[in-house]
């Protein structure tokens, strides 16, 4: 599967905003158990600025957090 960046518009302004949110609402290890996607892909996008997710773990993740990702582009 290929991987995606969120965003790379206005200096990864989506992607930022979402890993924002990823911070706030809960640890790695509950949202992995939610949504699927493994831990280290979760730290990894936490915590390093150039990592990147497959869009699916996006979804996904997105989807756990009850985050409307239109929304979150400002569509």
């Amino acid at each position: 599967m290929t991987r995606h960046k969120v965003s790379r518009k206005n200096n990864n302004l989506y992607s930022m905003k979402f890993r924002e949110l990823l911070i706030e609402k809960i640890e790695p290890t509950e949202l992995s158990e939610i949504s699927g996607v493994p831990k280290t892909c979760i730290y990894n996008f936490r915590y390093r600025i150039n990592a990147t997710l497959k869009f699916d773990y996006v979804v996904r993740l997105a989807n756990a957090l009850d985050i409307d990702l239109n929304k979150l582009k400002g569509v």
